[in-house]
């Protein structure tokens, strides 16, 4: 998920609650960086129609459904 703590956007994978070490600016910034296939983040739908940000370990170790 992209969380907003007092202006500082971070993002954390909806799994295991690891956090990526970049911070961000804004949302869309947060969003650019974890498209970029070589950082290792996913996102995927769950069974419920909800977006899952995923990080590389939990993506290595399939971790999601």
């Amino acid at each position: 998920m992209i969380n907003n703590f007092a202006g500082m956007i971070s993002l954390e994978c909806d799994i295991c609650g690891e956090e990526a070490d970049e911070c961000f600016d804004d949302f869309y910034e947060a969003v650019e960086w974890k498209k970029d296939k070589t950082n290792g983040w996913r996102s995927n739908k769950d069974k419920y129609g909800n977006w899952q940000d995923i990080c590389p370990n939990c993506v290595e170790n399939k971790r999601y459904k």
